[in-house]
């Protein structure tokens, strides 16, 4: 007989395995809600952290000098000018470098915010430092004179390429590394910036900038911080003329630029 076997009589309805309905998101709410699993984003509901109090920092003990910063966006890059007086010598700092046991953690206008250890201290121009707290009885600076009469400027006028006041303008660290800016004071009060260091072939020198002369005004605005220094190369690179006012050895010149 090759007839085949009869077919398995087909499985009851009541057999088949059921499959519930899917349930509604909104049923799970409790065990987000309860991050059981710890998977949820903690950080929503995490407390936002607090501003930095400035005023309540502790000035730093370390054996730091700062001579000037340049914030060009409290986003993007900004420069501090820092003088290591163990290691000896000034050099450009940026946020995140490390100097002596601590480490850059905010640049602001004439202010550092450094971590020491995990401990937030402040360094400041020595300066703005003393006009925020009692008076002292002795001004610091690069130099000191006293206020004089002062002699008809002189003049000069140099040519400079545009292009060259460009690339230094766009290039700010290195602008910085050519030369060595600190504070000038007179009277006990900022009055310009002192240049010294100046590197051979440099913009500076091109500009015809020697050691010791000290920029006091760009167009009858006066210099007084690192910013101005920069503001300075932009307003070259977009002007067609500029006047700078430079003290070179007690007397002021006047620099007259034309750029083309």
């Amino acid at each position: 007989d090759l007839s085949l076997p009869p077919a398995a009589p087909a499985r009851a309805a009541a057999d088949a395995p059921l499959v519930e309905a899917p349930r509604p998101l909104n049923d799970y709410r409790i065990i987000t809600e309860r991050n059981l699993f710890r998977t949820a984003d903690v950080s929503r509901v995490q407390p936002a952290p607090k501003a930095l109090d400035l005023a309540a920092l502790q000035e730093t003990q370390l054996d730091l000098k700062l001579w000037g910063t340049l914030v060009l966006d409290p986003d993007g890059l900004s420069y501090a000018v820092i003088e290591d007086k163990k290691a000896g010598g000034q050099h450009l700092y940026q946020v995140g470098d490390k100097v002596q046991e601590a480490l850059v953690k905010m640049i602001l206008r004439e202010r550092v915010v450094l971590d020491v250890g995990g401990r937030d201290e402040i360094l400041q121009i020595e300066q703005f430092a003393a006009a925020a707290g009692p008076p002292k009885t002795q001004t610091t600076g690069v130099a000191e004179r006293p206020a004089v009469s002062e002699p008809e400027a002189a003049t000069r006028d140099i040519a400079l390429d545009r292009q060259t006041i460009e690339d230094a303008a766009g290039n700010v660290g290195e602008l910085l590394k050519q030369v060595r800016i600190r504070p000038f004071f007179q009277g006990g009060k900022p009055a310009g910036l002192s240049l010294a260091g100046i590197a051979p072939g440099s913009v500076f020198e091109q500009m015809g900038i020697r050691n010791g002369d000290v920029l006091q005004a760009v167009d009858g605005q006066p210099i007084q911080a690192v910013d101005d220094v920069i503001n300075f190369y932009q307003s070259l690179s977009s002007a067609g003329e500029i006047v700078v006012q430079v003290r070179r050895g007690g007397r002021i010149e006047e620099i007259h630029y034309k750029i083309d």
